[in-house]
């Protein structure tokens, strides 16, 4: 499977780079590159959801009670 995708001369020179020091391929820098994004925009999504439940003063009432009713399954002490 290939694709042919534009990407400046600076991205193509910063990629050839990043390979070279890493001693990956190009495809498996940009899979790595797409799946940290992937992963950072689910976290940010996640965290700003939490934040509107918590601004809420009903539902953040209870989402404050669920986590201190399950806070002492935790052992970490977390």
């Amino acid at each position: 499977m290939s694709a042919l995708v534009r990407i400046p001369d600076e991205t193509k020179a910063k990629l050839d780079r990043l390979a070279q020091q890493t001693e990956k391929t190009r495809a498996a820098l940009i899979i790595e590159a797409l799946s940290a994004l992937e992963e950072r925009w689910f976290w940010q999504a996640f965290h700003a959801t939490y934040e509107k439940i918590a601004q809420d003063p009903h539902h953040g009432e209870a989402l404050r009670l669920e986590r201190e009713n399950e806070a002492g399954a935790l052992k970490d002490g977390l």
